[in-house]
């Protein structure tokens, strides 16, 4: 994919100043991104929203890659993810909005194993870099869901901060308009 990207900037681009090619790289980059989510939507890449494989937090755990005390690791394409169980677990009713997020559990590992693409963004007034992990799943009535993993890149190891559907697709619209640094795109 990088490849394809650096054919799309013109030489010229690289004369101009810091903060215009910035602009540029930026531009090109989230439009790569979108490009990406429009090919998966168009070539059936996008998956029905499996069912949850797990009733209780005790077959939440076993769904881990691997357990140590209270937490858990998923393998992610950048590296491995360090999920406090219990948190996560209650994480689905007891959240930011108290949303019930009994819908989207199913996705949930694919999100963090299988992700569209993940970037990582710092916001200002933030010391380290928000890592987000996207995975785009339809509905059983074939209703896109924009589904967002967070996790807090934190000395190379990323602790999971929060799982999420973007109803109205904020989340996203942020992502593709504002400086975000491509850490990984699915090959599809």
């Amino acid at each position: 994919m990088f490849a394809k990207i650096m054919q799309k900037f013109n030489p010229r681009d690289f004369l101009k100043g810091k903060k215009q090619v910035q602009e540029v790289s930026k531009d090109i980059f989230n439009k790569e991104l979108a490009q990406e989510i429009e090919s998966a939507l168009k070539n059936g890449k996008v998956e029905t929203m499996p069912q949850a494989e797990f009733r209780n937090r005790e077959e939440f755990a076993k769904m881990f890659d691997s357990v140590k005390g209270n937490k858990g690791k998923i393998l992610t394409p950048i590296g491995d993810m360090e999920v406090n169980i219990k948190y996560a677990y209650r994480h689905f009713t007891k959240n930011t909005y108290n949303t019930d997020r009994e819908n989207i559990k199913g996705g949930f590992f694919e999100t963090f194993k299988k992700p569209l693409f993940i970037v990582e963004q710092t916001r200002e007034g933030q010391k380290e870099p928000s890592v987000y992990f996207y995975k785009p799943f339809f509905d059983k009535d074939k209703r896109l869901m924009n589904l967002f993993g967070i996790g807090i890149d934190s000395n190379g190891s990323i602790n999971f901060k929060t799982y999420y559907f973007d109803d109205s697709g904020s989340r996203l619209r942020r992502i593709l308009n504002n400086q975000v640094k491509i850490l990984y795109t699915s090959q599809l």
